[in-house]
């Protein structure tokens, strides 16, 4: 029983490296979008054209893709490719770094080529999105063609939100009613969908891990707090996670966990009294999820988190 569990976990560690060093490679060939967006900002604004990173600034960039657009009219063909290609990068990572506040997400290499925001369940190909309504004034997205990027952002968000959402309901019937399952606390949680948002989005854009709430799913989660452990521990002290920054990490993993065990064996969250510790109740037990990957982060892999579900599904099944 020991054998094919440890046979298992190094077979779910090799694939999340393999994944990770695939997505690594990835990114090498993708330039600094964010300094290429920022750059792109401060040359407009030396102009007199303020832009704020949201999503209402599309309409002047719009309007900016439109003159673009007459501009290279005017160019012989060889030049006007040149120009077209600069534009849709200088653009393309404006909207790209626009949709990155608003909905979190990675920069990478699209299945074009072409720089892409990583947003979750949705790889937006700005720079292609861009190119294409300079030169075919629409952009073809599977809800159908917009002629904006106004449009393009709006719709990329809806999918992007419509994606988390999904995976955070689950089999809940909404958000809300997945939050009166979650805690009889309203605020309590609102919070706690958060956290659980929060590491989904963490997983898929940073790790390449899709998060289902299954117990499988904390192989995974294993591995990330293997490698946090490992910088941690052995990385330059400047290049460790600060305090508030694993604290911060403990808790959106710790919900997660505890959203996993609860979402299998029952319960619900609630701020203990009078210490005001999140824990989760099933039952008489009083489970503390967070402070379990706390433990695992600090400690290393003798605090395993699959064997720990295991363990509390024993531990419950025997009250």
């Amino acid at each position: 029983m020991f054998k094919f569990l440890k046979d298992s976990w190094q077979d779910a560690r090799r694939r999340v490296e393999e994944e990770d060093q695939a997505r690594e490679r990835a990114r090498r060939t993708v330039p600094d979008m964010s300094a290429i967006a920022h750059q792109f900002a401060a040359s407009l604004a030396q102009q007199g054209v303020t832009l704020d990173f949201t999503s209402n600034s599309m309409l002047l960039i719009d309007g900016l893709v439109a003159a673009t657009r007459h501009d290279l009219s005017k160019r012989a063909p060889a030049d006007r490719k040149t120009q077209e290609n600069m534009a849709a990068l200088n653009i393309g990572a404006y909207v790209g770094d626009v949709l990155r506040h608003e909905l979190g997400g990675v920069w990478t290499a699209g299945d074009d080529g072409l720089p892409a925001l990583d947003a979750g369940g949705i790889v937006a190909p700005v720079v292609g999105a861009v190119l294409s309504l300079l030169l075919h004034e629409r952009v073809d997205m599977p809800g159908g063609p917009v002629a904006s990027l106004q449009a393009y952002v709006a719709a990329v968000s809806r999918a992007a939100r419509t994606w988390l959402d999904t995976v955070v309901r689950g089999r809940s019937d909404s958000l809300e009613s997945l939050q009166r399952e979650m805690s009889d606390q309203s605020e309590l949680a609102a919070w706690l969908v958060n956290e659980t948002a929060l590491a989904v989005m963490t997983a898929r854009t940073k790790w390449t891990l899709a998060l289902d709430f299954t117990p499988k799913s904390l192989d995974g989660v294993e591995q990330v707090l293997g490698q946090l452990h490992e910088v941690m521990k052995s990385a330059p002290a400047n290049d460790r996670p600060t305090e508030k920054q694993t604290e911060a990490a403990a808790v959106a993993w710790g919900v997660y966990v505890g959203e996993v065990i609860r979402r299998h064996y029952g319960g619900k969250w609630a701020i203990s009294e009078p210490d005001g510790v999140l824990q989760l109740e099933i039952g008489s037990s009083r489970l503390f999820p967070v402070r379990k990957v706390e433990k695992r982060l600090v400690n290393g892999p003798g605090d395993a988190i699959p064997f720990y579900f295991t363990a509390m599904g024993s531990a419950l099944a025997a009250k």
